[in-house]
């Protein structure tokens, strides 16, 4: 859900994107949404919003965390002056100016997110997780950045289902 988007500019939102699932041109798309909604203001802020979303001009949403009963000790201390792949990463990012106002987002929820994993030191570790979000919503690289960090901390095997 994107929070910034009415309910009946999300349901738009959410018709463009399967609509563009079907490999049609954005002219295409856009002809089709304005049949099934009647505002044409909505059909333009729809649309704005999801070039905005793709220019990397808007923040990622604030991740939402569902967490087990299980009380999780605290572990990370944060980006460290030692860290190799982070920091490697973010410089790609920041070189890239289609990333580039988009890597503090990156960085703040990749933060937020690393607590909740295990602590790679412990014995028995062990950890999963999931990730979901709308097509363009920045899933890829909110996990590319926490793979960087878990990296840094000492994870040596990371699998991605996609």
């Amino acid at each position: 859900m994107h929070p910034e988007l009415t309910a009946q500019e999300q349901a738009g939102y959410d018709a463009l994107e399967a609509i563009l699932r079907r490999k049609l041109s954005m002219e295409e798309a856009i002809g089709e949404l304005q049949l099934l909604m009647a505002d044409e203001a909505a059909v333009r802020k729809v649309v704005a919003h999801r070039e905005a979303l793709l220019a990397g001009r808007m923040s990622f949403p604030h991740p939402h965390t569902l967490i087990g009963a299980d009380p999780l000790t605290p572990w990370y201390p944060g980006v460290q002056e030692s860290d190799i792949y982070w920091p490697a990463l973010k410089e790609f990012m920041l070189a890239d100016p289609k990333w580039a106002d988009a890597v503090s987002s990156i960085d703040q929820h990749s933060e937020q997110i690393m607590p909740l994993l295990g602590n790679p030191h412990e014995p028995g570790f062990q950890t999963r997780g999931l990730v979901l979000g709308h097509v363009q919503s920045g899933k890829t690289a909110n996990f590319t950045a926490i793979i960087a960090k878990s990296a840094d901390r000492g994870y040596r095997l990371v699998i991605v289902l996609a």
